[in-house]
């Protein structure tokens, strides 16, 4: 229900959504792949994702060391 209400006063959610997350996977994998980086800080609300960010991370380059995703819950 609640869900549903806020599609019909967002309707163009889902679809930032998904570009959101395909922009999040696009640069993870740049960064883990071309830059290197091997330790990544995810702020959010901590609900799971199809493709967490330090699962993207280990298909990008996996066995070159550890990677931690770490999600910060924010309560206001």
């Amino acid at each position: 229900m609640l869900g549903e209400n806020y599609l019909k006063t967002f309707p163009d959610i889902t679809a930032i959504a998904r570009e959101s997350r395909a922009f999040l996977e696009r640069a993870v994998q740049y960064l883990a792949g071309n830059v290197k980086i091997r330790q990544f800080l995810d702020i959010g609300v901590g609900y799971p994702t199809a493709s967490n960010m330090h699962k993207i991370a280990q298909r990008v380059a996996p066995g070159h060391g550890s990677y931690t995703s770490t999600t910060i819950l924010w309560l206001w």
